[in-house]
């Protein structure tokens, strides 16, 4: 009667042990309720995890997985069992045996460091989704189209960015000025050839020719391996700053004309990896149109910017009239110069504006005055 009665005492406060030690997990506070923020991610082995985020330095250890808090209820419960059941076979007087020990994972387990999760590199979701998808520093997409004239246009855009739930389309205000956009990958696709440098025999009787060298490759051979450092008009953060291009500025001879020309050092990657450049090119006596090309440290174009359709501000009381252009600069992917300069098509043209008296035509001129400045839109 007395053995009855402890195997069955025993098993009661096993059984409340047992419930107290769940009820204590399911009081455990949530990650919200504390007030921490926390990163619920997946390991390399399938493992769900959540880390919170610190401001300080340095990363937090994960906490323990949904899969292992379950297998710790299991063993709890497995070991109580073989407990009652020992309890049984030996008699009141029997010790029972202790739950099995976990095997120590920090023996075994190799010494590598939990990876770093903060805001830089890990960005909120509903942030990313109000950008765009486009995350800082990367280029703007686009697409090329062609105007009246038959000059082909590029016109960048910002993706259209939607809520998580579906809803309508989140509003991203962005203005950039229609241009030519050419790349440094833009370059002729090459062709085999024979040894003296002729095309097959089947190319000529196909009629395909040997195919022309791009807008790139040919600008390209005309600049910029010797261009002169003069002048050089460093970025001012956080300021509008004005270059001017006049006659005692330095000149090239570049592939559509000699011109005089202005060399402005971008932003380092670390100040800004990517912004819009608002170029303001005023009316004194005359526009200066401006072509801009993106050089690299050895001043290798990344890119070149040409055939700008800006928007002309009519002069008021406190200011000139101006040419309004917007460009994105990508100091992140190696833009380090910015050269700006004029064409001979572009000098032989002009600006018409409507007036109150009627349309205005100003002509554009060699020389003159701009201001740079980082767009805020």
């Amino acid at each position: 009667m007395t053995f009855r009665f402890n195997s069955r005492w025993l098993i009661a406060v096993s059984l409340a042990t047992l419930v107290a030690g769940c009820q204590s997990h399911r009081g455990a506070p949530a990650p919200g309720d504390s007030g921490e923020r926390y990163f619920t991610w997946v390991d390399e082995q399938g493992r769900v995890r959540q880390s919170p985020i610190s401001n300080e330095t340095g990363a937090s250890e994960p906490a323990d997985s949904i899969e292992e808090v379950v297998g710790q209820v299991r063993r709890e419960q497995q070991g109580t069992a073989l407990a009652a059941e020992a309890d049984k076979a030996a008699g009141p007087t029997s010790v029972s045996p202790s739950p099995p020990e976990r095997p120590a994972e920090s023996a075994s387990a190799p010494n590598v460091a939990a990876p770093e999760y903060n805001l830089s590199n890990y960005p909120d979701g509903d942030e990313l989704a109000e950008a765009g998808f486009i995350r800082e520093g990367d280029r703007l997409p686009y697409f090329t189209w062609r105007d009246a004239e038959g000059n082909i246009r590029v016109s960048y855009f910002r993706p259209e960015a939607r809520d998580f739930g579906g809803g309508s389309p989140i509003e991203v205000a962005l203005k950039l000025t229609p241009a030519s956009v050419y790349l440094a990958s833009d370059r002729a696709p090459e062709l085999p050839v024979t040894t003296d440098g002729q095309l097959p025999e089947a190319f000529a009787v196909l009629g395909i020719d040997a195919p022309e060298q791009s807008y790139y490759e040919r600008w390209r051979s005309w600049c910029c391996d010797s261009l002169a450092l003069q002048q050089i008009e460093p970025w001012q953060l956080g300021r509008e700053f004005r270059v001017l291009v006049e006659e005692s500025s330095p000149s090239w001879s570049l592939m559509e004309g000699r011109s005089h020309y202005r060399l402005v050092r971008l932003p380092s990657q670390e100040d800004l990896p990517s912004f819009v450049l608002r170029l303001k090119s005023f009316n004194r006596d005359g526009l200066f149109v401006p072509s801009l090309a993106f050089l690299d440290d050895s001043l290798q174009p990344l890119r070149i910017v040409t055939d700008l359709v800006p928007e002309y501000l009519p002069e008021n009381w406190h200011r000139l009239g101006f040419l309004d252009i917007r460009v994105p600069v990508v100091p992140q992917q190696g833009e380090r110069w910015l050269l700006i300069y004029t064409r001979d098509s572009d000098l032989a043209g002009q600006t018409v504006i409507e007036t109150e008296r009627g349309p205005k035509a100003i002509p554009h001129t060699p020389t003159g005055m701009m201001s740079l400045s980082v767009s805020p839109s």
